[in-house]
């Protein structure tokens, strides 16, 4: 399922790492991969508001699939 040559595209920035992982277990439940590349930094300077957005990917094939699914957490 994953291809090492896929594209990631970010499909949704968030304000906090805690809503950016909500949807990323919504989108790997429904096979779909997803990367919060920006956890890392967060993790290491825990605070309660971010610097700057969390972004979370998918692979560009997938897209359409999470950009729904994306709509229906956030309603």
């Amino acid at each position: 399922m994953n291809n090492a040559t896929d594209k990631w595209i970010n499909i949704h920035s968030f304000a906090d790492l805690q809503s950016a992982y909500i949807i990323k277990g919504a989108l790997e439940a429904e096979g779909i991969p997803a990367l919060i590349p920006s956890d890392t930094m967060s993790t290491v300077y825990p605070t309660t508001l971010s610097w700057s957005a969390i972004d979370l990917y998918v692979p560009e094939r997938f897209q359409q699939q999470a950009e729904e699914i994306l709509r229906r957490q956030l309603q």
